[in-house]
């Protein structure tokens, strides 16, 4: 799974890494490292695709139908 394009999607949807870390459950440097293209657990990329899936992919339609 490639953390970066997710990033970047939750990122442009308003979120700062502060806050994609608090939702999922680590510290902001980690997400920094993300960002870096470090490798990080698995458990934390899981929670980043949920989060992404959750912010950004299922969001997309509901606005879209709302214009």
């Amino acid at each position: 799974m490639d953390l970066l394009p997710m990033l970047d999607a939750l990122k442009e949807s308003g979120m700062t890494q502060a806050a994609i870390a608090r939702e999922c459950q680590v510290r902001q440097p980690t997400i920094c490292r993300a960002y870096k293209g470090v490798d990080v657990r698995y458990s934390l990329g899981q929670k980043i695709e949920a989060l992404y899936l959750e912010r950004v992919k299922n969001a997309a339609p509901d606005q879209c139908s709302k214009v």
